[in-house]
Order: C-alpha cells, then structure tokens, then sequence
C-alpha cells in the first residue's frame, strides 16, 4: 500500500523529527508507532515501505494473537480465523496498512490478553490490557469480555498502564447521548450494506457476509467475541457522539469503518469459533476469490521518500488547519473561500498546511507564499 493518509502522516513524520505527534496526550498509539518508526527509518531509509511496516506488523501480530486464542478451542478454529483474516475484504484489510496508532492497529492487544488468558497467563495479559488502553481507549470496549473470562489480570494491568501515568494521558470524554434507533442502525449497517465493503460490484455479496459472520457468532458462546460485540453495540446506541458527527458520505469508506473495525474483528474471530465452522469455507473462499480478482502489482511507489518535517502552529494556525479538516472527506476540496478571520492572523498559516496535507499543493485559495512555505516544509515525493 503506497498510499500515505493525511491524517496518517502526522504520525510518520513525528518518527523523522521525534516531535511526537499533535495527538497527545489521548492517543498513545500515535506516538508508539512514531517511536517505532524512528530507528527503522536510520536503518533503512525513510520511505513509505518502511513507515507501512509498523502498522503491518501490528497487523500480522494481532493476526497471530486470534490464532492463538482460537487454537484453544481446536487448531481448525485457528486455521478458519487466519481464512477470515487473508480473505477479508479490502476495507478492513486497508485499515490494517494505515497508521493512524489507533482502532485497527489496538486490535492486537485485546487479541493477545484473550490468548493469554486462554492459556492461563491472566497475570501476563495484565500489562497487555494496560498497554493497550494507553495505545487507543477502544482497548476498552474488550474490558467486560476480559473480565468475564478472568479477573486475575486486574494485579498487574497499572505495569502496562505507565506510559499513560506518566504522560498525564487522559481519554477524551462523551456524554452520554442516546442515539435515535434508526440513525443508529444506518450508521451500523452502512459499510456492511453497501459496495463499500468490497466494491460497487459485490454490493449484495458483502451484506451477505457480514450476516452470516454475525449469525455464525451468535452460535459461538465465546465470550471475548461475543460479549466484545454486544459492548461496542451498546456503547455505541448510549454514546451517540462517539460516531454521529461522521459525514453520511464518509461513512462508507474506509476512514470511517476505523469506527467499527472492533466488531468486524469481534465478529470474525467469533465465526471461526462456530460449532458449525464448516460454514465458515464459503465465507473464506468467496473473501479470497475476491481479493485474488482484485489483486494488483506492488507498485513502485512503495519506494516514495518521506522528507518532511512538521511544522511549529500556535493556537490560531491550528484553527486553520482544523477548519480544512473539518470539511473534507477522502480526496475531497473544500470551498474556494478561506473564512475571514481578521482576529487570528496566522489562521491562513495552519489552513494552507491542512490544504496541503488534505487537498494538495495546488490552488490554494488564500496567500500563496502560505502555501508554497507548507509543500515545502512537507513533501512525499
């Protein structure tokens, strides 16, 4: 995957400079992943393919860890999980290759404290648990599952948690806000439902796989999959803002499938535990046929250079830079206007960086000494 998310690149670049990442202190993934990027970069170039090898080693980890843990139920259920894995469809599969330090990539630490807990190492998983909720709070949303299966994780969980402690980190909050039934269940059901899942042409086949995931689940009786999934739908209808301000265009893409990247993975590590896992090979054969009809050539673009640098914005420049943000989706503009802030005179500085990070290094509707000063300052060449 050569393609780089703006929003992803905050994270690959803070490797370069060691500025860590805008995101502090409430995503500790973000700066992992630049910390662990950093020593690649000496040793092998700051290039796309080596930033893109953090977030897939965390893929191939937590890949690993739901083998290890279905393993316990029969080695068929580890082989049905690693299937559900290789033949899934392209949206989850992008999430996997994106760096943004949070969702996809903290599905290996509630996957390991399963597989650890399973076989009997509660006392290992602790850490494992508290590390993950300082990588991304969504770790919690595995919370009442872990518990369920073993309490005994509790004693050693603050010894993951210290990266949290000492970087004064603090989840952001949302009140409680009751979402209304229906726009619940379309903000569900939409990448599910539609072509997103796959593309426009399998529009029916990817409603089909996520029911029959869902269904096979249900006949489980795991409890990391399945109390996993019945959290995050219940945290999800009693905390509406957790999702609701995501555009209804945005909602089938994968950007904003990160949102729900927990119980896709809960539900296809609840499918390879089935008893009747049998019904699992056609979920497996169609996912793969379609990655396989798919399939391209690695491109010589995994060979990009990243030479850039962040950029040093105050309080109003980042205003700036958040009002681009704000208005665009994946690969969309914003209008032609810059708002008119006359109280805040570096605002136009943070909106040509969010310009160039977003939309790219052309047409800037504001100064154009802004502009060229951010492409200049920031290039993937």
């Amino acid at each position: 995957m050569a393609y780089v998310h703006p929003e992803e690149r905050f994270n690959a670049l803070a490797g370069l400079t060691l500025e860590l990442s805008p995101y502090r202190p409430w995503c500790g993934g973000c700066t992992a992943e630049s910390l662990a990027a950093a020593p690649l970069y000496s040793l092998f170039g700051a290039t796309v393919l080596v930033w893109k090898s953090v977030p897939a080693t965390l893929h191939v980890a937590a890949a690993a860890a739901g083998a290890a843990y279905a393993w316990k139920r029969s080695p068929w259920a580890a082989v049905a999980w690693l299937g559900l894995v290789l033949g899934a469809p392209e949206a989850w599969r992008q999430l996997a290759l994106t760096g943004w330090g949070n969702h996809a990539d903290s599905l290996v630490f509630p996957l390991l404290a399963g597989a650890l807990i399973r076989w009997g190492r509660p006392y290992l998983a602790g850490p494992v648990i508290g590390l993950g909720l300082w990588f991304c709070s969504t770790t919690a949303l595995a919370l009442p599952a872990l518990l369920w299966m073993d309490r005994r994780w509790l004693a050693t969980v603050l010894a993951g948690m210290l990266p949290m402690l000492l970087n004064d980190w603090a989840p952001r909050g949302d009140a409680l806000q009751l979402a209304a039934l229906g726009d619940w269940l379309d903000w569900l059901a939409g990448p599910f439902a539609t072509g997103a899942w796959w593309s426009e042409t399998y529009s029916p086949l990817s409603s089909v796989w996520w029911l029959a995931l869902a269904v096979l689940t249900g006949h489980a009786r795991d409890r990391l999959s399945g109390v996993t999934a019945l959290t995050f739908l219940g945290v999800t209808l009693v905390f509406a803002g957790l999702w609701a301000e995501n555009q209804p265009s945005w909602s089938l893409r994968a950007f904003e499938l990160r949102y729900r990247v927990f119980l896709v993975t809960a539900l296809m590590l609840g499918a390879s535990l089935s008893r009747y896992r049998a019904a699992v090979l056609p979920i497996v054969l169609v996912g793969v046929g379609l990655r396989a009809a798919s399939w391209s050539h690695p491109t010589p673009a995994l060979g990009l250079r990243v030479d850039a640098e962040l950029p040093e914005l105050d309080d109003c420049a980042q205003q700036g830079l958040g009002w681009v943000e704000g208005i665009t989706g994946w690969g969309s503009r914003p209008p032609d206007d810059l708002p008119y802030a006359p109280s805040c005179p570096t605002y136009g500085r943070g909106a040509a960086w969010g310009w160039a990070l977003h939309v790219g290094c052309d047409d800037f509707p504001g100064d154009p000494t802004a502009i060229e000063t951010a492409c200049s300052s920031m290039r993937v060449r």
